[in-house]
């Protein structure tokens, strides 16, 4: 099972989200991919900030904590409405466009044993 969860989240086309009470695949992500990983908890106040850096240098993001109710802010990232402009791409977050590198990767990791998402996010 394990190893199935890991060839999912390592090659799935959408953001994986990954309902982890036990912590064991936050371990994981983060031995794995430990030199290019930006670990963000939605408590910390300026994790808006720290994402927007993340997204324009290409890194890897998790974010510990997601409850059921997702930031909105979050939601153009979410759905990728990233937009390609010239020889760059696009993301409004926040609403403000910031430069976009396409190898960023996000990955969301709650502790809830037993979640209940939007279907959007969901899905």
């Amino acid at each position: 099972m394990s190893l199935e969860n890991a060839s999912i989240i390592s090659n799935c086309s959408r953001w994986p989200l990954l309902i982890d009470p036990q912590l064991q695949g936050s371990i994981w992500i983060k031995g794995s991919l430990s030199e290019n990983l930006t670990v963000i908890s939605m408590a910390n106040k300026k994790w808006i900030n720290i994402l927007i850096n993340a997204i324009q240098m290409g890194r890897y993001v998790l974010i510990e904590g997601i409850q059921e109710e997702l930031d909105a802010t979050l939601d153009p990232l979410l759905s990728r409405q990233i937009k390609k402009k010239g020889n760059s791409y696009v993301l409004e977050l926040g609403g403000d466009p910031i430069d976009y590198d396409p190898k960023f990767k996000l990955y969301l990791m709650t502790k809830l044993f037993n979640p209940h998402y939007r279907p959007e996010v969901a899905a």
